[in-house]
């Protein structure tokens, strides 16, 4: 390769060592050659010689037709396939055979432009169950590409009084493959993707304890300092691309992982299906698009990790809340903290670091905010109101404990250099603790002391709060777990599975599937 000409992996960004030129092509083993007819550019990309495929929208009804676009070099099939516990058994669909199409790489903006790959169009069957489903594309050697897909409710069927709002804007965030996402910026090239120094780790904490970045980003725009609205870190983020390994799409949901992004929310799904709990399920993106998803709803879930809101995503369920009646569930830590732009093509920007800064507050519908000085930790929950009816049926005392296991959780040794979107960005790439109250948490804040009731609180400090409002003429009720982690504690602690079958059969939306 001529010198100053950079060869870097399509997925990752990184360096691939024995790249050959010759009479234009540029040839790497185990990639596609790419040709070039004038002068190279400083840095090329190449894309592996391996399925990958990406979907046109976050979510789709049964009777739509989706486009699948995918990159191939021999012949592959398509299938559906809901992600769910193996017990659960719901059959694969078969989205028919494809011929060989191999898909081009942009050597610049391809995270921020999304791709233009071959793709096919398929027509979605009736009948599909709710919930997160993967697009699969097997190819001739077996090798296996991903991409999620979340299917609402068939619409022939009555209208479901719970909808589940699943955090694909989160993952769209926290989606690397292109080298780029809202945290790590590697387009320009890097031998490894590292994580933080250790000394700017421990800096961020102990500022983070000190001065909460609410009070901190203000004055930072006082002073003309704050960044975040013009750096990277703001720069458009495609759905036109295919998923990062971080996702860990298709992973077993029986398993422990430390995972915060589609699979948390998979298992928080399965649990509702163990429990033949009725429910729609769509992105939480859709409100961005949809005015009637959360019309005529009895309750709203937010699960897994819900940080990132668009203003119509906001003011949208905020109406069916305040209006309407409709509960607000959140099963999420680090909820509507930040603020989104979604496009047409379902192109996310961060255009506020905070959600409160645009003028749209989440502790006035959750009572809650992310607490910078609980990042990272994982505790049992303390109980604080211990008569209360969401403890009903639990026999809990006053200081007792309970989610003390969630299958979020440190199942590795760890790492010490290498960022892995999925798990916290620790000095290890570890929780501190373990249990359902944990990896990112919220507080509530002091002026939603009278409104909002703390029914427990993490061991840890500056840890998880659980809070209630109960509902108030047209304004439905509020309870939020406050806490990542708690997601991974449905199935395997009984207190936890209790106390929210207790929080929707109070909203009236622990109707059983039919």
């Amino acid at each position: 390769m001529p010198e100053g000409v950079l060869a870097l992996d399509a997925e990752t960004a990184v360096t691939i060592p024995g790249v050959e030129l010759r009479a234009g092509t540029v040839r790497a083993a185990g990639y596609l050659d790419k040709h070039y007819a004038g002068t190279l550019p400083s840095r090329i990309r190449l894309l592996r010689d391996a399925p990958a495929l990406y979907v046109d929208r976050p979510s789709a009804s049964p009777g739509d037709d989706v486009e699948i676009h995918y990159s191939c070099s021999t012949g592959a099939h398509v299938s559906l396939r809901r992600w769910e516990l193996e017990t659960t058994g719901t059959p694969e669909v078969d989205l028919g055979f494809v011929q060989p199409a191999t898909g081009s790489v942009p050597d610049e903006g391809l995270v921020a432009d999304g791709l233009a790959w071959p793709g096919v169009t398929r027509r979605l069957p009736g009948g599909l169950r709710p919930g997160i489903w993967l697009v699969e594309l097997t190819d001739d050697r077996g090798e296996v590409a991903r991409a999620p897909l979340v299917v609402r409710r068939d619409p022939a069927s009555t209208r479901a009084a719970l909808v589940i709002l699943v955090s694909a804007a989160t993952w769209q965030c926290y989606n690397d493959w292109g080298g780029r996402n809202r945290y790590r910026n590697y387009e320009a090239g890097v031998d490894r993707p590292s994580s933080p120094p250790r000394y700017r780790r421990l800096l961020s904490r102990a500022l983070a304890r000190a001065v909460p970045e609410v009070p901190r980003t203000r004055l930072k725009r006082r002073l003309g300092v704050d960044r975040s609205q013009t750096s990277w870190v703001s720069w458009p983020l495609t759905w036109r691309r295919p998923w990062g390994a971080g996702l860990e799409l298709g992973s077993p949901l029986a398993e422990p992982a430390l995972n915060h992004l589609a699979s948390l929310d998979a298992r928080i799904l399965a649990w509702l299906d163990e429990h033949g709990i009725d429910y729609d399920c769509a992105a939480e993106l859709d409100l961005d698009r949809d005015e009637t998803l959360s019309v005529g709803r009895r309750a709203a879930v937010l699960t897994g990790h819900s940080e990132y809101w668009s203003a119509r995503m906001f003011d949208r369920l905020a109406r069916a809340h305040e209006q309407q009646g409709m509960w607000l569930i959140n099963l999420s830590g680090n909820t509507m903290y930040r603020q989104i732009e979604v496009a047409d093509d379902f192109t996310v920007r961060m255009c506020n670091l905070l959600t409160v800064l645009s003028g749209r507050d989440e502790t006035e519908l959750l009572g809650v905010r992310y607490s910078e000085g609980g990042y990272g930790t994982a505790s049992p929950y303390a109980v604080r109101v211990p008569h209360h009816w969401v403890f009903a049926g639990l026999g809990l005392q006053d200081g007792d404990r309970f989610g003390a296991i969630s299958t979020v959780a440190n199942t590795s040794p760890g790492y010490a250099a290498v960022y892995h979107p999925e798990r916290p960005t620790t000095a290890t790439g570890l929780l501190h603790g373990s249990g359902a109250a944990g990896f990112e948490v919220d507080r509530r804040v002091r002026r939603q002391r009278k409104a909002f009731t703390v029914l427990a609180e993490a061991v840890a400090p500056h840890g998880a709060q659980m809070v209630v409002r109960e509902p108030r003429g047209d304004r439905g009720g509020a309870f939020s777990v406050s806490s990542i982690s708690f997601g991974g504690a449905l199935r395997v602690d009984p207190a936890c599975s209790r106390l929210v079958l207790n929080v929707l059969r109070r909203a009236g939306a622990e109707e059983a599937a039919g």
